[in-house]
């Protein structure tokens, strides 16, 4: 990057700052870049992003506020406009789409938006709105009926995946996707087409501690923690035996020791992703196509996200996406 107060290159820089966002505090990491020559600090469009994001994660952290995805598929759960679901919660008609845009909340909007997550409570609005008596009742039936109210065994491969609810540093500050999750790994998958367990592991490290470094989002919202071997996913065994569509096989390695790939007929869905996560999982690709599983493990422990976590085998911050140096 060349430096707009000298004729010189300028470094990335990383400090600590806080700020005041709707009367809280809250620390972050500020990212930007510093000329070599006048020690001038400047940032891009991008990066001044990325550290509103960080700002922006926290409180939503703090209030317990639903993600963007999250807040769209739970009107799509429940089958109608977000027109009308800015009408039942008494909201301007445009507030909904809003908020699935990416606009946060303010904190009792969001105790709203996680409210009507239960069907119960969701229809305890309708039943308070204006609509008419024949649309309340059919949107109610609708709720009632939904993968929120009924989706036991769905809800059972969340939990075994993703585990407790944690605090937002340690997922991305992310809306936990199953299909996100199940298809960054159909995307190696197709690209790699042997693609061992140990390897898929680092693969998920990288898409999502990249993602974070550069948008202030992870993709999958996984969990990672630093073992011997590198960064995994906290419920590594049950990511990839409870994964729809993915299969593992055994094999014997060329050592002679058992290993498990990862295979499936299912092919790549990119309409789960923005073209910002897209281009993500295409940098990942390449930089590590040409690595063996082992090599990849040797590189994430370089990283001083395990450096520092790996002695007690620690949940990783997603802030040490900063650090990165393998990509």
């Amino acid at each position: 990057m060349k430096s707009p107060f000298a004729d010189c290159e300028a470094f990335l820089h990383k400090e600590n700052r806080s700020v005041k966002y709707r009367n809280e505090e809250y620390t972050y990491t500020f990212i930007c870049y510093r000329c070599q020559v006048t020690n001038e600090l400047f940032t891009t469009d991008e990066q001044d992003e990325v550290n509103m994001a960080q700002v922006l994660n926290q409180y939503r952290d703090t209030h317990n506020i639903p993600y963007a995805d999250e807040i769209r598929d739970v009107r799509k759960a429940y089958g109608i406009s977000a027109l009308k679901m800015s009408q039942i919660l008494s909201w301007g008609d445009n507030q909904y789409r809003l908020y699935e845009n990416g606009e946060m909340p303010n904190a009792n909007n969001g105790k709203q938006l996680r409210a009507i997550q239960n069907p119960s409570v969701f229809c305890s609005y309708v039943d308070m709105s204006s609509l008419s008596e024949e649309e309340k009742e059919d949107i109610k039936k609708r709720a009632m009926s939904s993968v929120y109210n009924h989706d036991s065994y769905r809800n059972f491969v969340r939990q075994a995946i993703f585990g407790n609810k944690q605090n937002g540093k340690y997922i991305g500050y992310t809306y936990q996707s199953l299909g996100k999750l199940k298809n960054v790994m159909l995307y190696f998958i197709g690209k790699y087409k042997r693609v061992f367990q140990t390897q898929m592991n680092k693969l998920l490290f990288y898409v999502d501690f990249l993602s974070y470094r550069e948008s202030g989002h992870g993709i999958t919202g996984l969990s990672y923690f630093a073992n011997n071997f590198g960064p995994v996913p906290q419920n590594w065994d049950k990511v990839f035996s409870l994964t729809d569509d993915v299969i593992k096989e055994v094999v014997i390695c060329d050592n002679g020791n058992e290993g498990y790939i990862l295979t499936s007929t299912m092919p790549f869905d990119e309409q789960e992703f923005s073209s910002e996560e897209l281009n993500i999982l295409k940098k990942v690709c390449v930089k590590f196509e040409t690595m063996s599983p082992s090599q990849i493990s040797e590189e994430s422990h370089k990283e001083k996200a395990w450096i520092d976590n790996v002695q007690d085998h620690k949940l990783i911050d997603y802030s040490y996406a900063f650090d990165l140096i393998a990509i």
